[in-house]
């Protein structure tokens, strides 16, 4: 992420990475190696570069929501960098 972005954007990172860390998804998990290299490959270690490329789709608060659509995608790609993202 850029100097200059949102710390909103880090919270909301921080947030999903934070949240789905003890199901197994690290914080690489959540970087698309296309858009990390796109972006020079800045250091996911500094608090300023964390970051998801991968946004999650909304459902709503019950559990088997998801699987009533099995179309959905649960997470897309937040960049167009494969020309299928959002």
């Amino acid at each position: 992420m850029a100097d200059d972005s949102d710390p909103t954007d880090q919270v909301y990172a921080s947030s999903w990475i934070a949240a789905l860390s003890p199901f197994g998804p690290t914080q690489k998990t959540w970087v698309c190696p296309t858009i990390q290299s796109l972006m020079l490959n800045p250091d996911l270690t500094k608090p300023e570069n964390v970051r998801v490329d991968y946004l999650a789709s909304a459902f709503d608060d019950k559990p088997m929501t998801p699987h009533q659509w099995p179309r959905q995608p649960w997470f897309a790609e937040a960049g167009d960098v494969h020309g299928m993202g959002t």
